[in-house]
């Protein structure tokens, strides 16, 4: 606190008096909120007729500087979504204020050496969080190295959970001991992600919390003119429908039913449209059950669907290959609805539903997983439910809700806004803003423990009963994945 006055005729006394009347709004103040209103301390003083003048400036207890080392891998991602959720959530926590940030990149080809510096400068700044934005490579690489002895103050762990948070237990068992001496937080994209992680965590409420991932509003926008002229150039007619699906072109994405369920919209409902698929194939299986699939397998798969289908239909059907995200705000726009049926354990969140949402295209997509939390009038989710060796979607309620929202006829400008007010790198810095204190890590769950063994004994289909039938879900998975199905 700086308490200053301007040279005055008025008496030694006096001057004490308004110090004193002051320092006690000062205190009613702090003990209130750590706050005074200076021109409200300066308007007392001109009631009062005269010419004293006191400057007080007090800095609140949530206006202090605090020490944040942001810890990634500042290299570009093989996957485009964790590209840009990385680069987003580093956006958003540049948005913070009264943060003091230091930056470190840990990436695969990072020496042992290297890990040890980065520990060295971390101890010597004494930080009060260290924030884990991503999980490639592993927080396990440098965690071992925090042991609390090393360090003054200890400070709190922030881990940005990702969907492979599943695969890669033995990494999080191996790091286990060393968590306990720490405040920790696991912050996930998602409601139904927070349900998941937190069967792993012993006592979880206070260790995990929600924080959705958020998009760029100048990468994805909604804009009239852009949408007439991409259709224009796409030779889109006004009164053509066009659907689209963005992602990659994976088992894992559920591609085949996918089309099928394009040709079956288009054969029942005689609709004029077109059907645009946005991405790169891959031969991702299902490894939790034992699904593992040559290279070209699912490429060959699909030709194979796509060679079955009447010529008329296949003039509608384009697969577009990878685009630029710039392209692909485009296509949002040019679009009028998006789709996708994924019932993947790793959709923790969903980027592709929430970039043409953003764009104020509206969307068919499973409720499953991450993809839940996008559910509204612009956005309707199917139903999902893990069965014996698959997880069945309602495609009868999929196509009925096609033609709801079809006729809805939603404004674009009014989905957008919609969704870029609550998904954007400024909601996302709120969550920050507002995230609870976490309290000391326990350790992992007994279910923890055993999924971790179950990967252990069999690799190659930890999460299959075979006594069942060949790639048949376990009780485990059902255990687990029960929080992402309907």
């Amino acid at each position: 606190m700086i308490i200053g006055f301007k040279r005055t005729q008025i008496k030694p006394a006096t001057v004490l008096r308004y110090l004193a009347f002051i320092m006690e709004i000062v205190i009613s103040k702090v003990c209130c909120s750590s706050v005074i209103n200076v021109s409200s301390a300066a308007n007392l003083t001109k009631k009062r007729k005269k010419i004293l003048i006191i400057y007080v400036n007090i800095i609140p207890y949530n206006k202090i500087m605090t020490k944040t080392i942001l810890i990634y891998d500042n290299q570009r991602s093989e996957w485009d979504s964790v590209q840009s959720i990385k680069t987003n959530l580093l956006a958003s926590y540049n948005l913070l204020e009264n943060v003091q940030y230091e930056e470190y990149s840990i990436t695969i080809d990072t020496t042992s050496h290297e890990l040890y510096c980065i520990y060295e400068r971390i101890v010597k700044s004494n930080p009060d969080k260290v924030v884990f934005v991503d999980g490639v490579p592993h927080p396990s690489v440098i965690i071992p190295l925090f042991k609390s002895e090393n360090f003054k103050d200890k400070f709190e762990i922030i881990f940005h959970i990702y969907g492979d948070f599943t695969i890669k237990l033995s990494e999080w068992a191996n790091i286990e001991s060393v968590l306990k001496d720490f405040n920790c937080k696991f912050l996930c994209a998602s409601p139904k992600q927070v349900d998941l992680i937190k069967k792993f965590i012993i006592d979880s409420d206070e260790n995990v919390e929600l924080c959705p991932f958020a998009i760029d509003s100048n990468t994805y926008f909604h804009s009239e003119d852009l949408r007439k002229n991409t259709r224009h150039q796409l030779s889109i007619q006004d009164d053509e429908i066009v659907f689209c699906y963005t992602g990659r072109l994976s088992y894992q994405k559920n591609i085949h039913s996918l089309i099928n369920y394009f040709y079956q919209v288009y054969r029942v409902f005689r609709l004029k449209c077109k059907f645009y698929i946005i991405g790169e194939f891959d031969d991702l299986g299902a490894p939790f059950i034992g699904k593992h699939f040559p290279n070209s397998y699912y490429f060959n798969k699909i030709f194979d669907v796509y060679k079955d289908l009447p010529e008329i239909f296949r003039e509608k059907l384009i697969f577009t290959g990878k685009l630029s995200s710039g392209e692909l705000n485009k296509f949002y726009n040019a679009s009028d609805l998006f789709v996708s049926f994924s019932v993947h354990n790793d959709e923790d969140f969903g980027m592709s539903p929430l970039e043409a949402l953003a764009t104020g295209t509206p969307c068919i997509i499973t409720d499953w997983g991450g993809y839940s939390a996008f559910r509204s009038e612009y956005c309707k989710t199917i139903t999902t439910k893990i069965e014996i060796d698959s997880i069945k979607i309602d495609f009868s309620l999929a196509a009925k809700e096609t033609l709801k929202v079809l006729h809805s006829k939603f404004p674009r400008k009014e989905v957008s806004d919609y969704y870029q007010s609550k998904m954007t790198q400024k909601s996302t810095t709120e969550y920050l803003k507002n995230m609870k204190t976490p309290t000391r890590f326990k350790g992992f769950s007994e279910i923890m423990h055993t999924t971790n063994s179950s990967f252990k004994a069999n690799p190659g289909s930890p999460l299959s009963d075979s006594k069942i039938c060949m790639n048949a879900y376990s009780d485990l998975y059902k255990r687990l994945y029960s929080s992402y199905e309907s």
